[in-house]
C-alpha cells in the first residue's frame, strides 16, 4: 500500500477552481460548492461556507468523469465574511482511486503555471505599512486585484521602480513581504496606480496570498451559500 501511494506524484497542483459537490458523514449527504485551491499526493486544500467535522467524510466531485474519494479534516480556518479555508487529508489508496486522483492531478498541472498568474481582482482597501528611508511609516493601499506574482494597487506612497521595498499587509494577518515596483502611474496630485511584483516571496507569505485569492474567487462565483440546517449543525 505505501508503494502505491508513493505512485502518486510529489508536487502541488494549483486548482482555483469551483465544483459541485456532495459530502457524507454522520450517515447524511450533504449537498454544497467546495473551491478546490490545490491539490497535493497527500490532500486537498479546499475553501468552503462552513466548517467541516473532524470525522471521516466520503467526498464526490461533479466533474467528468465523476471523482469519488474520501478525506478527513486535518486543519481549518476562518476566513473573513463567514468562509472557511480546510486541509484535507487523502484517504484513498486504493489502486482504482490512486488512478483517479493521478488523472485528476494530471488534468490540471499544465494549467498551475497558467492559472498562478491570472489576476484576481480585489478593489479593497488595507492597512499597510512601507520601509522608506530606513523607517517604516503607516499607510493605506488599495488592492485593485492580486496574483502569485504580484499586485496592482494605487497609494499614496510613490514606490520608486525596479527598486525592492520592505512592506506590510494587513490581511488576515500581517505578512512582511518583499516587492518591487515594475511600473507606476500618477493618477492625481498625491495618488499612483502600481504594478508591484513579489520578491522572494515565502511559502507561508504564498498561502496567504493563496487563501486571499482562493476566498475573492468564491466570492465572484457567487454561488448560494447553504445555512447551518443543511450541514447538521
Amino acid at each position: 500500500m505505501y508503494g502505491e501511494r508513493r505512485e502518486i506524484p510529489r508536487k502541488l497542483i494549483q486548482l482555483n477552481k469551483l465544483f459541485s459537490a456532495s459530502l457524507e458523514w454522520g450517515h447524511k449527504v450533504h449537498n454544497c460548492y467546495l473551491y478546490l485551491v490545490d491539490l497535493s499526493e497527500n490532500g486537498v486544500r479546499v475553501c468552503s461556507d462552513f466548517p467541516f467535522p473532524k470525522e471521516e467524510i466520503k467526498i464526490k466531485l461533479e466533474m467528468d468523469p465523476p471523482l469519488e474519494t474520501r478525506g478527513k479534516m486535518v486543519w481549518q480556518k476562518e476566513l473573513q465574511g463567514g468562509m472557511w479555508t480546510v486541509g484535507l487529508k487523502l484517504l484513498a489508496f486504493s489502486p482504482e482511486e490512486i488512478d483517479k486522483i493521478k488523472n485528476f492531478m494530471g488534468k490540471f498541472s499544465s494549467e498551475r503555471r497558467k492559472s498562478a498568474r491570472v489576476p484576481v481582482k480585489l478593489n479593497r482597501l488595507y492597512p499597510a505599512g512601507v520601509e522608506a528611508m530606513g523607517y517604516w511609516q503607516a499607510c493605506f493601499v488599495y488592492l485593485i486585484d492580486v496574483s502569485e506574482e504580484g499586485m496592482r494597487i494605487t497609494s499614496d506612497f510613490p514606490f520608486p521602480i525596479d527598486e525592492v521595498t520592505p512592506m506590510q499587509l494587513d490581511w488576515d494577518k500581517p505578512m512582511r513581504l518583499k516587492v518591487r515596483a515594475l511600473w507606476s502611474r500618477k493618477l492625481d496630485y498625491s495618488t499612483h496606480i502600481i504594478g508591484l511584483k513579489f520578491v522572494e516571496l515565502s511559502e507561508e507569505n504564498r498561502s496567504i496570498v493563496r487563501d486571499l485569492i482562493a476566498a475573492a474567487n468564491l466570492e465572484k462565483n457567487a454561488f448560494p451559500l447553504f445555512g447551518p440546517e443543511n450541514y447538521g449543525a
